[in-house]
């Protein structure tokens, strides 16, 4: 997703069993509309993510 800025969560992937908990997202970037699936955990680390619109 090289230099996309701006991203939307557009789906939390549900567990493979049910009761399981939730581990993946679909993201997809504002602009190109790229989607990237990824651990939502990812979302925590506040070097590689800032939280709202920059």
């Amino acid at each position: 997703m090289a230099k996309e800025k701006h991203f939307l969560v557009t789906k939390v992937v549900p567990p493979e069993f049910e009761g399981g908990k939730v581990e993946w997202i679909d993201l997809e970037a504002v602009h190109s509309r790229s989607i990237r699936r990824m651990e939502w955990k990812e979302l925590r680390d506040s070097t590689q993510w800032v939280r709202g619109w920059v």
